[in-house]
């Protein structure tokens, strides 16, 4: 009884960590298609939001209204996760991107805490 306790816990574990890094890749993909109504749901009330060097805070509405217009801007055509990862002791998690656009690449940085994504990076990418 105990093992199908056990088994069935570190299914549901790994599970939920499965489903989890598929968001953040669904998220790097909505990116580069633009569509930002997953990334809005995962937003912070309040994000740090850099673009090409030039970091700020701003509410989400105002963070999402600047990312639509960068994304328009550059002409995003697709994205792809490059890598992740997680803090065990503050609970967070981070995504790396390949944002691809008709006026060059670009990387994205995605940064989780608590399940809400706090900060926002476009920079251009360097091999």
């Amino acid at each position: 009884m105990m093992k199908r306790i056990i088994s069935t816990s570190i299914l549901s574990l790994v599970f939920c960590l499965m489903l989890f890094a598929q968001q953040g890749e669904g998220l790097l993909r909505d990116l580069g298609s633009a569509n930002l109504e997953r990334l809005e749901k995962r937003m912070s009330g309040e994000v740090e939001l850099c673009i090409s060097d030039s970091p700020n805070f701003y509410a989400k509405q105002e963070a999402l209204n600047k990312i639509k217009a960068f994304l328009a801007d550059v002409g995003a055509t697709s994205a792809r996760k490059v890598h992740s990862g997680k803090s065990a002791d503050k609970g967070s998690r981070y995504w790396v991107g390949k944002l691809k656009a008709q006026k060059g690449v670009y990387r994205v940085f995605l940064y989780l805490e608590k399940g809400e994504i706090v900060e926002i990076r476009f920079d251009d990418w360097k091999d």
